[in-house]
C-alpha cells in the first residue's frame, strides 16, 4: 500500500494505492495528469480489492473525511471484478453530470476490464480533463451566442417597425395628395372652345363664389390661354 500527494493551489491530488497495482514511475505520471485538474477540483485514485460494503454513503463520508465539502473526484478501481467507479462532489459533481460519467465509464471501463489500470485511470483523467475544459470554453459562448440572438432578433423588430411605419406615412401623403388632385379637378372651371369664342364651364362646387372671386379666377384662365 501507497499513498502519494501533491497539492496544488488550494486543491489536493491524491492516490490510494491500497493494491499497490502502479509502479512509483506510474503514480508519478498520474499525479502530473493529475495536477492539471487541480484547478476545477481535489483529485485522487483509490485502488480497492473489492466494492463489496462500499455504499455511497460511506464514499461520501470517505471524500469529506479527505477533502472537505468542496469541489473534487474520487476514481475508485476494483481489482477483483476489474472495475471502475467515479464519484464527483460540489461544483465538479454539476460539470461532470450523470450523462458525463456514463459517457468516461462507457470509454474507459473497457481498460480495467482488460486488468489495465495504470491505463484506466490516465485515460479516465483525460476524458474528464476534456469535459472540464469544454465546459469552461462553451460556457461564456453560450452567454455570447445568445447576446447576438437577442441583438439580431432586435434589429429585425426594429426593421419591420421601421418599414411599417414609414410605409403607413407614405400611404398616407399619398391619399392626401389623391385628395387634393381630386379636389382640384372638381373645382376647375372647364373650356369649350366653340370656334370663336372660348366659353367657360362652371362647375356646380363653384356656385356660391363670390362674384368678383370667380371674375378673377376666369380672367387668370384666358391669360393662361
Amino acid at each position: 500500500m501507497s499513498d502519494t500527494a501533491t497539492t496544488v493551489t488550494e486543491y489536493t491530488a491524491v492516490i490510494f494505492d491500497n493494491t499497490d497495482v502502479f509502479s512509483d514511475a506510474e503514480e508519478q505520471t498520474l499525479l502530473e495528469d493529475m495536477e492539471s485538474l487541480c484547478e476545477y477540483g481535489n483529485i485522487s485514485i483509490v485502488t480497492l480489492i473489492s466494492y463489496e460494503g462500499l455504499t455511497y454513503d460511506i464514499v461520501n463520508n470517505q471524500y469529506l473525511e479527505t477533502f472537505g465539502d468542496t469541489s473534487g473526484m474520487m476514481i475508485f478501481i476494483e481489482t477483483k471484478n476489474s472495475a471502475m467507479r467515479i464519484y464527483c462532489n460540489g461544483e465538479m459533481d454539476q460539470t461532470i453530470n450523470s450523462k458525463a460519467l456514463s459517457d468516461i465509464t462507457r470509454n474507459t471501463g473497457g481498460y480495467a476490464t482488460d486488468g489495465e489500470y495504470y491505463t484506466c485511470a490516465r485515460k479516465v483523467l483525460y476524458e474528464t480533463q476534456n469535459y472540464l475544459f469544454n465546459d469552461q470554453v462553451s460556457g461564456p459562448m453560450k452567454i455570447i451566442s445568445s447576446a447576438l440572438l437577442a441583438v439580431i432578433i432586435g434589429l429585425t423588430v426594429t426593421y419591420f417597425i421601421v418599414r411599417n411605419f414609414y410605409g403607413r406615412k407614405a400611404a398616407k401623403e399619398e391619399e392626401v395628395l389623391g385628395s387634393i388632385f381630386t379636389q382640384q379637378k372638381l373645382t376647375q372651371p372647364t373650356l369649350e372652345n366653340t370656334g370663336s369664342v372660348n366659353l367657360v364651364s362652371v362647375p356646380k362646387q363653384l356656385r356660391g363664389y363670390d362674384t368678383m372671386d370667380f371674375f378673377d379666377d376666369t380672367i387668370d384662365t384666358f391669360k393662361r390661354l
